[in-house]
């Protein structure tokens, strides 16, 4: 007995010590990207962060194109209003924090979920849980879609996180889907958790979902009518898309379009992919669902629906840095490497080693391989969970 107290002892203390050096880690992976940001005589420069100011003065004037300025579900006004009233460098400050608090949030839920998926009680094994939630968010902090979202200072990120939160069931039963329409309300892409929750049989957070979509859509009519009336009027419609063939633009209907410019006009191929692929990555869902595999039902529809619709910038991909992340601390040794590959796919790492490339073809291929991922995983769905050890009789 004396000697499986030493053990243990030794072991929580061995635990205790790599636990702060992970700490000191992510200590010094804010520190960084603090000085990057301000540590220069003149601050960053925020560059959506501006455009959502400067959406905010079209807001509040009557005869101004709102929908031109930020072509976001007004609900995005109020959620930025508070951006009028702080100093721009406070509030790049601000945003930044609770870019960081967020993405350690995220970091730890998957850190939690994936010990529970191997039998292991993480609030028995805190600094277990310390361990894994800091390495995930340094992991998630320097990967591609996360610095362009702290780099430009986006929301995407916030509307991610209200989803992702509610979909791996940090809610209550009861309230499970008002942080879905919550986020729907910011942004309509996270709306396609309400069909994950119709075909994973949960038409109670459906409903919700859908309850807090249109109560939150409703207030902000009384509070921009002129903004909500063009939104609605509007909605697909924007000029913001751009040029398709952008190499920043990772969306399927780009991927189309920089392989031949006559694909990307053939809107029917686009949404024929599109729609197959969600509808796979639903199927999937429900499959993994069904197997108890809850955050591979999450993973699969939430990394599926960044390439669907017609623009998808660097920061929406964050769901496959996440979902790599999953497969490396819940999967079977294959399954491990198999994520650390997806994982390095998505790292700054890659666009490094891929921007020097002179080859045209196999520049295009680089950065189209960002595209098809998301793809595969919504056609293939994750890898299946290998089943839990039970204990061992002693």
């Amino acid at each position: 007995m004396g000697d499986r107290m030493g053990v243990a002892a030794r072991s929580e203390t061995g635990q205790r010590l790599v636990g702060m050096v992970f700490l000191g880690g992510l200590a010094l992976t804010i520190a960084a990207t603090w000085v990057l940001f301000w540590g220069a005589p003149e601050p960053h420069f925020f560059f959506d962060l501006d455009i959502y100011r400067n959406s905010l003065k079209a807001a509040t004037d009557s005869g101004a194109d709102t929908y031109a300025a930020l072509p976001y579900p007004p609900f995005a006004f109020l959620v930025l209003w508070w951006l009028n009233w702080v100093p721009p460098v406070l509030a790049d400050q601000l945003w930044t924090a609770a870019s960081l608090t967020l993405l350690i949030g995220i970091a730890f839920v998957l850190a939690a979920r994936a010990m529970e998926s191997v039998g292991q009680d993480w609030k028995a094994d805190r600094w277990g849980l310390v361990i894994r939630g800091v390495a995930n968010a340094i992991l998630l902090i320097i990967s591609m879609p996360a610095v362009s979202q702290l780099n430009l200072g986006q929301l995407s990120l916030f509307v991610l996180a209200l989803g992702f939160f509610d979909v791996a069931g940090l809610l209550p039963t009861r309230f499970q889907g008002v942080l879905v329409g919550l986020a729907g309300a910011i942004k309509l892409t996270p709306l396609v958790f309400v069909l994950y929750f119709l075909v994973t049989g949960r038409v109670r957070q459906a409903l919700v979902a859908l309850g807090s979509f249109v109560g939150f859509t409703l207030l902000t009519w009384l509070v921009f009518p002129s903004a909500s009336f063009q939104f609605w009027t509007h909605v697909g419609g924007s000029s913001q898309f751009g040029d398709s063939t952008r190499a920043d633009n990772l969306s399927i209907r780009s991927a189309l379009a920089r392989i031949s410019p006559s694909l990307g006009e053939q809107t029917w191929l686009w949404l024929l992919l599109g729609v197959g692929v969600m509808i796979a990555a639903l199927w999937h869902a429900r499959r993994h669902y069904q197997r108890g595999e809850l955050m591979e039902s999450v993973l699969v529809v939430g990394a599926a629906a960044t390439v669907v619709a017609p623009i998808a910038w660097p920061h929406y991909l964050l769901w496959l840095p996440m979902a790599a992340i999953w497969m490396v601390l819940s999967g079977r040794p294959i399954v491990r490497w198999l994520g650390a590959g997806l994982y390095f796919v998505y790292s700054m790492v890659y666009g490094l080693v891929a921007s020097p490339l002179n080859s045209p073809g196999l520049a295009v291929a680089t950065v189209d391989l960002l595209t098809l991922l998301p793809m595969v995983i919504g056609v293939c769905g994750l890898p299946r969970r290998a089943p839990v050890a039970g204990p061992v009789a002693e």
